[in-house]
């Protein structure tokens, strides 16, 4: 997964503000006892669902920790949406959404 070179320090923060340890944020995401750690200090990239599975468990927005770009909910959930529609969906919704922004102005 390709990642902003800052995003383990954003994940670090995010750790930090949450109290638990590697460890413990590790099996509440049942991803093992040193799966954080061995990110942390083994330089380990997790897949998207592991990444997910650990920002639920941060209450973080995953598209914060990759990127250092705060979205609202609603946005994320539409993203998480929009990557499983197929293409000719993708683009009648991108038609409405431009429809929608043109009659709002």
């Amino acid at each position: 997964m390709a990642m902003d070179s800052d995003w383990l320090t954003r994940f670090k923060e995010a750790l930090a503000a949450d109290g638990r340890s590697p460890r413990a944020l590790s099996l509440d995401a049942s991803l093992g006892p040193n799966y954080v750690s061995e990110m942390l200090n083994r330089g380990k990239e997790p897949g998207v669902d592991k990444l997910l599975r650990l920002c639920v468990e941060l209450k973080v927005s995953a598209t914060y920790i990759l990127t250092g770009s705060e979205v609202s909910p609603q946005s994320e959930e539409m993203l998480g949406l929009l990557s499983d529609m197929k293409t000719e969906h993708l683009t009648t919704l991108l038609d409405l959404a431009r429809q929608l922004k043109t009659a709002s102005r």
